[in-house]
């Protein structure tokens, strides 16, 4: 679908989601390999990490 100037801009930002995302997971393994305890708390199923992305648009929080 094209959409003019927007269509330009958007290519442009979508390498950024994608860093974004990449972020959030990258943060999540580094929380988990980085601090004992919480990997403990975690395998015993008292804590789960997850990562979440925040939408602009909207204000919704999805997590993964």
């Amino acid at each position: 679908m094209q959409l003019g100037n927007l269509t330009g801009l958007l290519d442009k930002i979508k390498p950024a989601i994608a860093v974004a995302r990449s972020n959030v997971q990258q943060t999540i393994a580094a929380g988990r390999g980085g601090s004992p305890i919480l990997h403990d708390l975690e395998s015993k199923g008292q804590i789960r990490m997850v990562g979440a992305m925040y939408e602009l648009k909207g204000g919704a929080v999805k997590f993964s």
